[in-house]
């Protein structure tokens, strides 16, 4: 008997975690994060959850990194300036708009500074849900919304 292989008959062969292993901690995951199933004592209920949970949470991560990664949109920041000099724009309202502008610039440029950590995230998170959707193949066969 080689024993470089795992005796957990939770690891499949090749040290991977087995489903089981995998099921029990996407579960106390899906306990700790997600809105409890109209059956919470359906496991594959809280599996689903927890899937729709990630996989807006993936959706999120891509659009926070997409966004950073076009950066400032020029045609847009041009037309807010030609608006804001027009002599018939308040100087108050020009002052808010400026403002507005202002914080948005701040949240892309925050967002930029975060993108190393965000692409990170949305990877860790992508995992996740790929495992989630081999746990529900293999409990539901091939459902066709995994």
């Amino acid at each position: 008997m080689d024993s470089t292989k795992s005796k957990n008959p939770a690891e499949q062969e090749n040290g991977e975690p087995g489903l089981n292993t995998l099921k029990k901690h996407y579960l106390d995951l899906a306990h700790r994060f997600c809105t409890p199933p109209d059956n919470p004592q359906s496991e594959t209920e809280w599996l689903w959850e927890l899937h729709s949970l990630l996989h807006g949470t993936v959706k999120l991560m891509a659009h926070l990194n997409e966004h950073t990664a076009s950066g400032p949109k020029n045609i847009g920041n041009r037309h807010c300036i030609q608006f804001m000099i027009q002599e018939s724009f308040s100087a108050p309202d020009r002052h808010q708009l400026v403002r507005t502008i202002t914080s948005w610039i701040g949240l892309s440029v925050k967002l930029a500074t975060l993108r190393n950590r965000t692409l990170e995230l949305q990877r860790e998170y992508d995992g996740q849900l790929n495992d989630v959707r081999k746990l529900l193949y293999a409990c539901c066969g091939n459902p066709g919304t995994v």
